[in-house]
């Protein structure tokens, strides 16, 4: 038996009923199916959204900026001693202002 590929509308219902977190990475993984997933609508029934996460069903992302600095002994693996927040920011001395 000879096998088909998906048409455009096979493959948008396929995407439409799929598990948000799986459809993200099977379409990291196969960027053919872009314009497809982009035109189907995302079923989601539980989203959290935090300062730095966000939660999509059962699934946790996280989002951290890694600053790569290098001091006197070597690589520091991102720990910054300096007056920066938690996004590499400069902050000012005097924050009441």
């Amino acid at each position: 038996m000879e096998s088909k590929p998906m048409v455009f509308c096979d493959t948008k219902t396929v995407l439409t009923y799929m598990e948000p977190n799986f459809r993200f990475n099977l379409v990291l993984k196969i960027p053919s199916i872009r314009k497809a997933e982009k035109s189907a609508p995302l079923i989601i029934k539980r989203l959290e959204l935090h300062d730095n996460r966000l939660i999509i069903n059962r699934t946790e992302y996280s989002m951290k900026v890694w600053r790569e600095c290098q001091d006197d002994a070597g690589l520091n693996n991102g720990e910054v001693d300096d007056d920066s927040d938690e996004y590499g920011v400069q902050t000012s001395i005097d924050e009441s202002i």
